[in-house]
């Protein structure tokens, strides 16, 4: 069966492959420039991301109501929140690096 805008949702939660790829060619776009917002230090932790927020939607869209908000908005959610999760993840590591590089950088400067 062919994924669409009408049957995507069930064939996510009946397991089927072609509704999260329908996810990832028709959202991906989205949920990519929501996480490149919040992990704009971290470039190399993007692609990763995107993945767990797939993994993410597969593994919860029976949380998914429809009644509350569109799939759009509760995808958009899902990326907001796992974004943040790997800023404070790695966040402060990207701190610390910046924080060497600067003292290197001061040292440096002083021989």
């Amino acid at each position: 069966m062919k994924a669409n805008e009408d049957n995507f949702i069930s064939l996510i939660k009946k397991r089927r492959e072609e509704g999260i790829r329908y996810v990832m060619e028709e959202y991906g776009g989205l949920l990519q420039s929501i996480v490149k917002k919040r992990l704009y230090g971290m470039p190399d932790k993007v692609e990763q991301c995107m993945n767990d927020i797939f993994f993410g939607i597969w593994n919860n869209i029976g949380s998914f109501d429809p009644k509350r908000s569109s799939f759009k908005s509760w995808a958009a959610g899902v990326a907001r929140f796992q974004a943040i999760d790997y800023l404070r993840r790695y966040g402060k590591q990207l701190q610390q690096e910046k924080k060497w590089s600067y003292l290197q950088y001061r040292h440096h400067l002083r021989e």
